[in-house]
């Protein structure tokens, strides 16, 4: 078995076959009766079935969501002229789904045109973005009619395929098929299947959880020098399928034209600067604040832009020089004003903070939890003026809990099974006269509250209550003593509850009607369904192409959690408890959401920290998220260490959260490794790589530092990749004599999987220190 990889890891392999590829199929099964020796054929009785079966798998279309990530991505401008174009479908099979000549060549082929040379079809049928005509799978078909397009002639659609199916091919010529298609034996060079870690990664609904096949494309983009907005390009995904005699060096095709089907398709603009590419985006990011390679970390934190005082004078001791300074102060603290209507009838503005703030807070010492949006409501005497913030965590937690009947119910039924557990073990106690310290101190010593607690949970909680012994027979006597003065009821049930023994207990009795209270409190604790604009309350905070980092404040989520927790609280009994119990639920929460996200996503977790790490993150607005849907994110503390991600996922196309546990040294992005661009560097070469094992124990894809040129050697009409596997002088067997040469190995040839390797350009990455220095990378 495979080692499990560590994220930020990537393994290749050639490929990964079906057990039964795509088709019709049909079961026979004969048996010859005879009831005597020496009988004949024609003798015996001869019975025989059949069963019809259908092995399903893309045909003439795929779904969408096949389609992982698209590079360049769709609708992007950027220097793509030496990179070649791929596709990442989420099935890691579905390129070898369908028969060909040979079961390790895929059925697939991604193709780049340029304007022009695609055919149009009817101009109500025809996308004039991608040139695809629209047209249904019986349509299709009846093209092999045509005297002049030429269509697979023993194309069989599967019986569970319709006339009627939508599907999309292109037209190209018969001089322009020859041109731009691979050969046959250079297509397993174009396929191939990865695997990776996905835990730096948006949990997306991945398809067998980091399995990837990756289609390229064999020819380079073109760019017009003079266009200024880039010279569009157009690629297509299309099926090869009974194709196989076409695809020699040597074929002809019999007619002027084909129709290929397309599965899918996109475009992109290639142009000779590289401002939308991903390393472009990510230093854009920074754009306003760069010097060099340097930036001022404090104006990457989420708050409102900083201004100078326009005074051009020190604070001094005046009020409004105190005004002023308490202002600034706020503000670059991370707060917002906002209208406040008071409950006296006046308009005037409060502070407020969301849970996302510039500075790291101390947390609040509050002896009580906030029992209402007023009890968390400060006010600040000195300037006369409200801070709303915590008020508005408890009220949202409140509305959040509210919209949510089944949560309501949940917390309901918890607390009465914990009122009923505590009564009962307390009426017990309370009849034997053990309620006192010095008896409980010597319950907890003899390990008898557990025990306690246990029988009260097998009794029926709504009979009689039961009067279990505690004790051994020694202990008879003082068991039947009687408390000489009865003390007070909630002071003594108090003091009973606040033990950490009877906590312990209780919880661990309750815990299997907590965790899905616990579970559904941790997705709102990581800020799901908070309205973004509590979360940024002004849009200048985090503007268009923007990076912005932030502590999260415990406070805040902790006067949310109190918000949440209030729905099912009818009387002061309920709030007691829940004083009593904060800590308890507390626990499961952050418990809850630490292992949240590797439920999710299925990614074993080793267990949480002791303590409450604390939290901080980074909110990203930029075209790149929509882009590079798997970007690669990564936090490390002070050892380089990998910190856990917290939540990573997209708020809107353009807008990317992530928390973390711990507080950064360095937050990493990176192209995504199954998204790894193909193609060559400035000048036109490819750096060489290790594969297999070598005598100079270098490890497995270190660069050799051997540079091939492909630009002026491997290129065929049109700016074809020349593969040819089977031919000295091809791509693939000159790359294989170099590597060999370098490693000093006496044979060596190449896989896909190694040949892949050698066409990676290394992905891009750039690094933020906004916790700890002054620099980008």
């Amino acid at each position: 078995m495979a080692k499990e990889l560590d994220i930020g890891h990537i393994r290749f392999y050639d490929n990964y076959l079906p057990s039964l590829a795509a088709g019709n199929y049909k079961i026979t099964v004969k048996q010859s009766i005879g009831d005597g020796i020496g009988l004949t054929d024609q003798e015996h009785t001869q019975l025989t079935a059949e069963q019809q079966f259908i092995v399903h798998a893309p045909q003439f279309g795929i779904d969408p969501s096949e389609v992982h990530s698209m590079v360049p991505p769709g609708g992007s401008t950027g220097k793509f002229a030496d990179e070649f174009p791929h596709l990442v479908l989420n099935t890691r099979v579905l390129p070898w789904e369908r028969e060909m000549r040979s079961e390790t060549t895929p059925w697939l082929a991604l193709l780049v045109f340029r304007e022009g040379e695609l055919l149009a079809g009817p101009t109500d049928r025809t996308d004039p973005e991608t040139m695809a005509i629209r047209s249904t799978v019986g349509q299709f078909m009846q093209m092999k009619n045509s005297p002049d397009v030429y269509v697979p002639q023993n194309l069989t659609r599967e019986a569970d395929v319709s006339d009627n199916q939508a599907c999309f091919y292109i037209q190209l010529e018969a001089d322009l098929f020859k041109t731009v298609l691979p050969y046959l034996n250079e297509l397993p060079y174009l396929t191939h299947v990865r695997q990776l870690n996905t835990g730096d990664k948006l949990i997306a609904g991945l398809k067998d959880d980091g399995w990837f096949s990756v289609v390229t494309a064999n020819r380079l983009p073109y760019a017009a020098e003079g266009e200024t907005n880039g010279t569009r390009n157009i690629v297509h995904l299309v099926s090869l399928e009974k194709l196989d005699d076409l695809l020699a060096p040597d074929s002809k095709l019999p007619k002027s034209s084909i129709a290929l089907l397309s599965l899918a398709r996109w475009t992109f603009r290639c142009l000779p600067d590289n401002k939308e590419d991903f390393a472009g985006l990510m230093h854009n990011l920074v754009a306003a604040e760069i010097d060099g390679r340097t930036y001022a970390p404090d104006s990457l934190w989420l708050r409102l832009p900083q201004t100078a005082p326009d005074d051009g004078v020190e604070d001094g001791d005046s009020a409004d020089d105190a005004a002023h300074a308490e202002v600034r102060k706020r503000l670059k603290n991370g707060y917002v004003p906002l209208p406040f209507h008071t409950r006296s009838g006046e308009d005037t503005f409060a502070w407020y903070r969301g849970p996302l703030t510039p500075v790291r807070p101390d947390p609040l010492d509050a002896a009580e939890p906030f029992l209402s949006a007023d009890a968390a409501l400060i006010y600040d005497k000195s300037n006369g003026l409200f801070d709303a913030s915590l008020a508005s965590a408890w009220q949202i937690g409140r509305s959040l809990a509210l919209s949510d009947a089944t949560f309501g119910s949940m917390l309901l039924d918890y607390r009465r099974r914990c009122h009923r557990l505590t009564d009962t073990l307390f009426e017990n106690l309370t009849a034997l006269g053990l309620t006192d310290t010095a008896d409980l101190a010597e319950l907890a010593q003899s390990g008898l509250m557990q025990k306690a607690l246990l029988d009260a949970l097998e009794q029926d909680l709504l009979g009689q209550i039961p009067k279990p012994p505690l004790a051994s027979p020694a202990d008879e006597p003082r068991m039947r003593r009687v408390a000489a003065t009865a003390p007070n009821p909630a002071a003594v049930l108090q003091q009973f509850l606040n033990r950490d023994d009877v906590k312990q207990t209780i919880a661990g009795l309750t815990r299997e009607a907590l965790e899905p209270i616990a579970e559904w409190l941790a997705h709102k604790q990581l800020l799901y369904e908070v309205p973004f604009y509590h979360i940024v309350p002004d849009s200048r905070m985090l503007p268009r192409e923007s990076i912005r980092f932030f502590y999260v404040d415990p406070n805040w989520l902790d006067a949310m959690l109190d918000g949440m927790l209030a729905v099912a609280m009818h009387s002061s009994r309920d709030s007691f408890y829940y004083r009593l119990t904060k800590g308890t639920i507390g626990a499961a929460v952050r418990e809850a959401m630490y292992f949240l996200r590797t439920k999710q996503s299925g990614i074993k977790a080793d267990p949480p920290p002791l303590g409450a790490p604390p939290m901080s993150g980074f909110l990203l607005r930029s075209a790149v998220v929509a882009g590079w849907p798997g970007m690669a994110v990564r936090a490390f503390d002070a050892h380089d260490g990998l910190l856990k991600i917290a939540r990573l996922e997209r708020l809107s196309s353009n807008v990317l959260i992530g928390l973390f546990w711990g507080i950064p040294e360095r937050l990493e992005f990176s192209e995504p490794q199954e998204s790894f661009q193909f193609g060559l560097n400035q000048d036109g070469e490819i750096n060489l790589r290790t594969v297999g094992t070598n005598d100079l124990k270098m490890p497995f894809g270190s660069e050799l530092n051997v540079h091939l040129q492909v630009r002026d050697r491997f290129l065929r009409s049109g700016m074809v990749l020349d593969l040819r596997p089977d031919r000295a002088d091809g791509l693939v067997q000159q790359a294989a004599d170099a590597i060999k040469q370098a490693l000093k190995q006496e044979r060596l040839s190449l896989k896909p999987s190694d040949f892949a390797l050698q066409m990676v350009k290394s992905p891009e990455r750039i690094e933020f220190r906004p916790w700890s220095a002054n620099a980008i990378e």
